[in-house]
């Protein structure tokens, strides 16, 4: 059974940045992008996982960025899927932590930042 204790260690240990600002609650970032940051989230017995891509106001294109992105969903993102949240894109996740090993963990924020790296210029075509 893994604890909150164990999640930390595995972010401690993986390649990215990390920082606790609350308790169960870190900002992580890849080194070679850090202006995006994915929030992970521990909450009872799950791990949440969550990166903002697009402000809302950005989108001019509303329905053909939902349709685009349905399309990754089905196609690109291994762990995880796009997302609205009050308007904004965001790639979220969510794992047990009962069962988190290092492995799930590092993929899952590994194909996060893939994601962002291998869409932006894609998603950026829908914005203003």
């Amino acid at each position: 059974m893994r604890t909150q204790q164990d999640l930390e260690k595995y972010l401690f240990d993986s390649p990215y940045a990390s920082e606790e600002v609350a308790d169960g609650t870190w900002l992580v970032r890849d080194p070679s992008q850090p202006e995006d940051t994915i929030v992970v989230r521990a909450e009872d017995d799950l791990i949440v996982y969550r990166l903002k891509v697009l402000s809302a106001s950005q989108i001019k294109d509303a329905p053909g960025l939902h349709k685009r992105l349905l399309q990754l969903n089905g196609a690109d993102i291994a762990h995880g899927a796009y997302a609205l949240v009050n308007g904004d894109v965001v790639i979220t996740a969510v794992a047990r932590l009962d069962t988190l090993d290092a492995e799930e963990l590092r993929s899952t924020i590994d194909d996060f930042v893939l994601a962002v790296q291998n869409h932006r210029a894609t998603l950026k075509g829908y914005c203003a």
